[in-house]
């Protein structure tokens, strides 16, 4: 924390430097350096918090939300979280093993294909189908909001 281009670390080091001149201090003044150095760390407390995290805003309609709000309360987390966790789902699929599993049901579904066409058999219908079912399933998973 810094003023005037000094910086504080704590209050003790604030309370030091503002009071190393006066030979008395009374409970006035000490209650006063407590709120200066309330501000100044809220000050650069604020800053800092902002040079890490962007606030976006946005109007809905009250039907949208209230469609939120009863989805959030399903899941029993605030709306704001809710939405929050609907606008960056494309972004980040939230299960790194969900992908890993659905590479490895893929290369299975190439694997039967091949095997048919190579050796001009049969494809399993039903096991292609469930692997295909399982896939699907992992899919929906990450593409859920709340996991």
């Amino acid at each position: 924390m810094s003023n005037n281009n000094t910086t504080y670390n704590n209050l003790q080091e604030y309370l030091e430097f503002r009071c190393s001149n006066s030979e008395t201090v009374s409970e006035e003044l000490l209650k006063q350096i407590k709120q200066d150095y309330r501000k100044i760390y809220l000050s650069q407390y604020h800053k800092q918090y902002r040079k890490q995290y962007i606030q976006i805003s946005f109007r809905i309609d009250k039907k949208q939300y209230q469609e939120f709000e009863q989805q959030a309360q399903q899941h029993n987390i605030p709306v704001t979280t809710y939405i929050k966790r609907i606008a960056t789902q494309d972004r980040n699929i939230s299960n790194t093993t969900n992908i890993a599993s659905i590479v490895v049901i893929i290369l299975e579904v190439i694997d039967l294909l091949e095997e048919a066409i190579y050796e001009d058999t049969i494809i399993d219908k039903r096991q292609l189908l469930s692997l295909i079912q399982q896939c699907q399933t992992l899919l929906d998973d990450s593409k859920s909001p709340v996991s």
